[in-house]
């Protein structure tokens, strides 16, 4: 059953949120119109949404005035990107980053915003999950937060050349399990957060 509009998304969530250890910090990486930013703005002391599609990020900072947007993409390296569109998907929501001298977005590491106290990574990138979470590996290693990535099979392979499974199989060898699924996005914890 799909969910509501107002809470696209967000039933991994509600799945996520029992194994979550610290409530500093939270980050909406692919953060759309702010679904995710908004169920967790109450739940912990800051959210960090990451936007690269400016007229989202646009609505996101009106929508959320207490979550810290930042309009950029989050990447394995910092460099420039442009937001890219393939087949028939045409939706703001369906734009991918592709790297590109001449890009109009900034891409950035999760690593690089020196973080603390990160308790979730939510990371919903139209294929680009493994790239953000090797920009993120020493964050992630650090605060051995819950982890939620969109895992689509088709979007990592077509677009970057990405192996199936790849992001999941990045957080399994740093040592976080899978929790479980729902839908396309996949929830992962640190086994010693894991009853």
């Amino acid at each position: 059953m799909q969910a509501e509009m107002t809470t696209y998304g967000t039933d991994a969530l509600h799945l996520a949120m029992p194994y979550v250890r610290d409530f500093g910090v939270a980050i909406d990486g692919g953060a759309n119109l702010g679904s995710w930013s908004a169920e967790l703005v109450s739940r912990f002391d800051c959210v960090h949404a990451y936007e690269p599609q400016l007229c989202l990020a646009e609505s996101l900072v009106v929508a959320q005035p207490e979550v810290v947007v930042h309009q950029s993409a989050l990447w394995h390296k910092q460099c420039r990107c442009k937001m890219s569109l393939d087949g028939k998907r045409t939706k703001a929501s369906s734009r991918y980053a592709a790297e590109s001298d001449d890009g109009d977005v900034v891409a950035i590491t999760i690593d690089s915003e020196n973080l603390q106290h990160v308790g979730l990574v939510k990371l919903d990138l139209e294929g680009g999950e493994f790239f953000a979470l090797q920009g993120g590996e020493r964050t992630i290693r650090r605060w051995r937060p819950v982890v939620v990535i969109e895992s689509n099979r088709h979007f990592g392979f077509a677009r970057y050349g990405i192996r199936p499974q790849a992001a999941e199989s990045l957080l399994s060898s740093w040592g976080a399990v899978e929790l479980g699924r729902m839908g396309e996005d996949v929830v992962f914890a640190f086994t010693k957060d894991v009853p």
